[in-house]
């Protein structure tokens, strides 16, 4: 599936990625857990990423973010590919107060 990756310290890429469990725990490095944006995508991040005190990546309006992120869409029951462009997903980045 076509999703957006955000590790700390790097521009946010678009990539390929299978859409499977160990795949997305293989790119955020541990258990998932998701976070339902205003936009419709689902930012994908590491459960543990505080408590493991994983590298600051961003803040939302409401959070910071540790450790690397995947962003994607939803389908019925499934992720699926991202509902956001790239440059969408930069300008709620500073929106929310980050540089690029």
């Amino acid at each position: 599936m076509k999703v957006i990756v955000k590790a700390p310290n790097n521009p946010a890429i678009e990539v390929e990625i299978e859409n499977e469990l160990e795949a997305l725990q293989g790119i955020v490095g541990g258990y998932i857990e998701c976070v339902y944006l205003p936009n419709g995508a689902i930012l994908i991040c590491n459960e543990e990423g505080k408590i493991r005190n994983l590298p600051r990546n961003f803040i939302t309006q409401r959070d910071v973010i540790k450790g690397t992120v995947i962003i994607c869409g939803e389908s019925e029951e499934d992720f699926d590919d991202v509902s956001i462009t790239l440059d969408e997903f930069n300008q709620m980045l500073i929106d929310w107060g980050n540089d690029l």
